[in-house]
């Protein structure tokens, strides 16, 4: 209910303020940012959510381009929400006809995918998934090595491999500035070289405080995991490779 609730309400505030910018003047409407009609500031959970809605036409007769904006982005929300596939939202948006380019810079057609890709990475942190499981989730274990990684860098599936990446991380950073143990498996043992190089200059390029990186990377005492490893044993653990490339790829990053 509290989706159906904060939906409504904004939807009421949006359509509100769309009146109220017809008055002023047509001129106005253009300037309706994303930004501005973001439907929740706090994504929900698939858990929390229950949708109500059954009938996803909304085009009303004498609605203005404001109004129908905003009809277009409840709709957009309603399709990620409900599991819409890619090639449904394209053909509704009318957006088949257009090139990759075209279509990603449509802003329905990029909020349906930001708010697809956000009850994703949700239910993969509900399930403490590894980053080596999202990796090959999303196929990119077609690469194993780290000079591989130009070759996938620019893609669709690197960039939602990163986001993930960020969320996984910020979650164990939270639990250690609360001197709790982190849940889940910081690394699985047969990650490729390709997928932990990608981890370790995602933290650097964040600019992750080197213990932090040094607990993501799987570098401390087994059975004693707040305690870092130090001089000699932490140069000989098999990962040190990695936290060399963070430290080197962050001083890159400060200069």
């Amino acid at each position: 209910m509290r989706f159906i609730q904060a939906l409504t309400i904004t939807l009421v505030a949006l359509l509100a303020s769309s009146n109220a910018i017809s008055v002023a003047g047509p001129s106005k409407v253009s300037r309706l940012r994303s930004r501005e009609l973001s439907l929740s500031s706090h994504p929900i959970a698939p858990a929390q959510r229950r949708s109500l809605w059954v009938d996803t036409t909304f085009d009303v007769e004498g609605e203005n381009s404001a109004e129908r904006g905003v009809w277009t982005y409840a709709k957009a929300l309603w399709w990620a929400e409900t599991g819409k596939s890619d090639a449904y939202v394209r053909k509704a948006l009318k957006l088949n006809d257009l090139d990759d380019v075209a279509r990603k810079s449509n802003k329905y057609y990029a909020y349906f995918v930001d708010r697809t890709e956000w009850y994703q990475i949700v239910k993969w942190l509900q399930k403490d998934s590894t980053t080596f499981q999202v990796w090959k989730a999303l196929k990119l274990d077609k690469i194993t090595e780290r000079h591989q990684l130009n070759d996938i860098r620019n893609t669709d599936a690197f960039r939602f491999y990163t986001r993930y990446v960020k969320h996984f991380n910020r979650g164990v950073v939270s639990k250690l500035k609360n001197g709790y143990k982190p849940d889940g498996v910081m690394v699985e043992r047969g990650a490729s070289d390709a997928e932990m190089s990608a981890r370790a200059l995602i933290m650097a390029d964040a600019g992750m405080r080197d213990e932090y990186a040094q607990v993501l990377l799987g570098l401390t005492t087994p059975d004693r995991f707040g305690k870092l490893l130090k001089g000699d044993a932490l140069k000989a653990h098999s990962d040190y490779k990695y936290f060399e490339l963070f430290l080197k790829a962050k001083a890159g990053v400060r200069r």
